[in-house]
């Protein structure tokens, strides 16, 4: 394939592997869209037959391996050193693809989560595809029947038959590409930035989604799994994903797949399972308990909204407010709470600092600079400021005690730091009735 780097044999072959299959799709979208119903299933069946996206799994992972071997003494170190006339004597680390590898692998991915991942999951689970940015209708509607025709491997009945693939070994060998990313641009950094929400719903279907009683299938085509020790291993992969992505590309996988949940309950299959919402919410009060975690959330609700409306800022409060099942509320208010002052501008003072994707202040960069000159960061700022005092007004309208122990404690405390509690002032002395003092005077003393 054309303008692939040759560096990395592994890249040649899915490169190819890629075109071949992206002409079959279009071949087929074709006949489906010139022939008639009659011969539909005769084209499906040729197509899905023709979908090797566990094959194309396997290249990205030796594709992995081998950007990681560069890093290793035996390999070239891609490093790029600064000008001699520059004064910074660092060197400069090159992506490890270049655009046109990226796009390869990009387009790899996709059909490994079109075609072995989304179609395992769960109804209501996971973003349709119809809803993903960039997808043209005539396109989803054939992915749609294709995906619908992926032979099943697996028998989720208690006695089960022998399962060649299933949908946890395939998102654990997609988590462990992930847990071997080492520099930017590698084929894990572009499955975190496409894909996280997806390895996020099929890691909570295969580790957390309940177990049928024995006997009692699942369902036809939709795994979950059964072995606890499995269980486990899954539920740590999970974890892993969950603390090594930011934290605003967590809050943004974590709120699509809720809004896509709630928003397939109007369909027939009744929309995601509850244990699903219920989880996807713990996981979203588990990001605002990080450090800056407030502020991405509020930042990400808030959005390019001219201006809030009650019904918003009621929504954003309950999201703050609301501690998960597991966690005490005293630890979460202890965590978020200051937080929602810092953004209120109540505690610590000082301006609001600009928020990078990564949760870090950027404020005063040259790249900050240019956005607050695009953008007008005064006003998303009044609005944050806003949605942040609407929270405290909803805490002490709804709990006074938690409200004067993390709000209006830490408020008045500079305060009554200059009153000596301990040792009170004395009693006034009594005055007479020309309102001087019984026994003093008032002439200074003679020098």
């Amino acid at each position: 394939m054309s303008g692939v780097s040759h560096r990395y044999p592994s890249l040649v072959q899915l490169a190819t592997l890629v075109e071949e299959l992206m002409d079959v799709l279009k071949d087929g979208m074709k006949r489906l869209s010139k022939g008639g119903v009659s011969g539909d299933q005769q084209i499906l069946e040729e197509l899905s037959g023709k979908l090797r996206a566990l094959d194309m799994l396997s290249l990205l992972e030796t594709l992995q391996t081998e950007i990681n071997h560069e890093e290793t003494p035996g390999g070239s170190d891609r490093r790029v050193p600064m000008p001699e006339s520059s004064d910074v004597t660092q060197t400069i680390e090159l992506d490890a693809l270049g655009l046109r590898d990226r796009q390869v692998v990009a387009q790899a991915l996709d059909i490994v989560v079109l075609f072995e991942v989304l179609p395992r999951l769960s109804p209501g689970i996971g973003v349709p595809v119809a809803q993903r940015s960039g997808s043209r209708p005539e396109a989803v509607d054939v992915l749609v029947r294709l995906q619908q025709r992926v032979p099943e491997t697996w028998d989720n009945s208690q006695s089960g038959g022998v399962r060649t693939v299933d949908l946890g070994q395939i998102v654990g060998r997609l988590v462990g590409i992930l847990g071997h990313r080492r520099k930017a641009g590698d084929v894990a950094a572009v499955l975190a930035a496409k894909h996280t929400p997806d390895l996020l719903a099929a890691l909570l279907q295969v580790a957390y989604a309940p177990i049928p009683p024995p006997g009692v299938p699942v369902g036809s085509r939709y795994y979950v799994e059964r072995d606890a020790e499995r269980r486990v291993e899954l539920r740590r992969a999970f974890t892993r994903v969950f603390d090594e992505t930011s934290p605003y590309l967590l809050f943004e996988s974590l709120t699509s797949l809720l809004n896509a949940a709630v928003a397939t309950q109007k369909q027939p299959s009744g929309g995601g399972p509850r244990w699903f919402r219920t989880l996807c919410g713990r996981f979203l009060s588990r990001v605002l308990m990080r450090p800056n975690g407030v502020r991405i959330a509020t930042d990400f609700l808030v959005g390019n909204d001219s201006e809030l409306t009650t019904d918003k800022l009621h929504r954003i409060s309950s999201l703050l407010l609301t501690a998960p099942a597991a966690t005490p509320p005293g630890d979460y208010y202890q965590l978020v709470l200051p937080q929602v002052l810092r953004m209120a501008e109540i505690y610590g003072g000082g301006a609001l600092p600009a928020v990078g994707s990564k949760g870090k202040a950027v404020a005063g960069s040259p790249e900050q600079t240019l956005v607050d000159d695009i953008m007008d960061t005064q006003a998303v700022n009044a609005r944050i400021v806003q949605a942040a005092v609407y929270s405290l007004c909803q805490l002490a309208d709804s709990d006074r005690a938690a409200f004067g122990t993390y709000v209006s404690g830490p408020v008045l405390a500079p305060l009554m730091r200059c009153f000596d509690i301990q040792n009170p002032l004395p009693n006034p002395k009594p005055v007479d009735d020309t309102g001087s003092d019984m026994g003093v005077s008032l002439v200074p003393p003679s020098l």
